[in-house]
């Protein structure tokens, strides 16, 4: 863990040497929580143009205590922010799957784990620092809601819950889910305490009509952004419907528009069925709680279903924590697809492969191809977890 702290502020350290310390995206974070502080208008297009706020106002009041430093020190404050979120995510992870684990006595074990997580990721987490977004504490959020509920924690669970989907709306994976494992109160929970985080904004406007205007305009920006989704059959398109249609021979009936809804839909249902598998394999796995085991898997699927950049595949880390911890139980075969789905994952680093290769993965999808394969991997694992149950892995 002092390994991947080092490398993140050895990153912080050459970024700032190279005049690379952008942290474009953070910027929009920062000038947001002003503008809210001071009761002003978030959403300006003519001021703001590519860099518009297009978050929710909840989200916003997440950067305010930023705000106290200039955004040349809340730059250094918020990267540091992130690498301790960093190393927290993969404390966490572990201690998740194995509460009782011996840092000590397994401490080998447990820095390899680290270390080839690391690497695999690298580039994604890199990419977040670079850039200052938000996957990250999104991944952290997530973690917690996780370590909440396994411990009976409902109203924390819907408290963190609740506030992530006005940062992304990546969360919603998780209601579904929660009504399946019948967890009613949890998902009452999250719709009142919704509620409540919609309404926090008020306290800086002090004024109906100011408030509501800015979520007409958030609104806004939501029906803006999804009129910009990109093409089913597009390039660099990493969705789970773009691979199957353009990787199959789908790809020659679904250029009729008027068939991509069925064709989604299909696909969805077809989803549904395979996690509805994995969740009754998780149920009666006896070595890790089920709820562990299903929000790794969820987790790992929202790059899948989002439309949304590269740099959402960090999301990718819990399930290949979880792959390498138990790699040795995997078949030969099972540990050759996962060391191809990590390649595929965090191996595009243009700096390594050149910048036409790195297009070439880029366009192709392979990182998503990787997701695939790791979720794969994830099923034939928790088939092994389920026959070995009460055994010494």
């Amino acid at each position: 863990m002092a390994f991947i702290l080092f490398v993140c502020l050895s990153f912080l350290f050459a970024e700032a040497v190279n005049h690379r310390l952008w942290l474009s995206d953070f910027e929009v974070y920062y000038k947001a929580a002003i503008r809210l502080f001071n009761s002003e208008n978030l959403y300006r297009h003519a001021e703001d143009g590519h860099y518009i706020f297009k978050y929710s106002p909840v989200s916003a009041l997440i950067y305010l205590p930023f705000t106290l430093f200039s955004f040349g020190v809340a730059k250094i404050m918020y990267w540091l922010f992130l690498s301790g979120i960093i190393v927290i995510n993969f404390y966490i992870s572990i201690r998740l799957l194995s509460p009782n684990i011996s840092l000590r006595s397994e401490a080998k074990k447990l820095n390899t784990l680290y270390i080839l997580s690391a690497l695999i990721l690298a580039l994604h987490y890199l990419r977040e620092l670079h850039l200052g977004q938000v996957n990250l504490l999104l991944m952290f959020l997530y973690i917690l809601v996780l370590l909440a509920l396994s411990k009976k924690k409902e109203i924390t669970a819907s408290i963190l819950l609740s506030l992530s989907l006005f940062i992304k709306p990546f969360g919603l994976i998780f209601l579904p889910y929660l009504l399946y494992r019948r967890r009613f109160r949890a998902l009452l929970l999250v719709g009142l305490t919704s509620i409540a985080w919609g309404f926090t904004p008020l306290v800086f406007y002090r004024n109906w009509h100011l408030f509501l205007t800015q979520y007409y305009a958030w609104f806004n920006e939501i029906g803006i952004e999804m009129g910009h989704k990109q093409e089913l059959l597009a390039n660099a398109n990493h969705t789970i419907f773009s691979v199957v249609a353009r990787f199959t021979p789908l790809r020659f009936i679904l250029s009729d528009p008027a068939i991509v809804p069925f064709y989604q839909i299909t696909v969805l249902i077809a989803l549904l069925f395979l996690y509805n598998k994995l969740f009754k394999l998780s149920s009666v796995n006896k070595t890790v709680d089920n709820t562990i085991l299903d929000f790794y898997l969820l987790i790992g699927l929202i790059p899948l279903l989002a439309f949304t950049s590269e740099n959402a595949f960090v999301f990718e880390l819990l399930m290949v924590i979880l792959v390498i911890f138990y790699f040795r139980i995997l078949s030969t075969f099972e540990k050759t697809l996962a060391i191809i789905s990590f390649i595929f994952i965090g191996g595009n680093f243009a700096e390594l492969v050149g910048h036409q290769v790195s297009v070439f993965l880029d366009n192709n999808s392979f990182v998503a191809i990787g997701a695939m394969l790791l979720i794969f991997v994830y099923y034939k694992l928790i088939i092994k977890l389920k026959e070995i149950q009460g055994e010494s892995i």
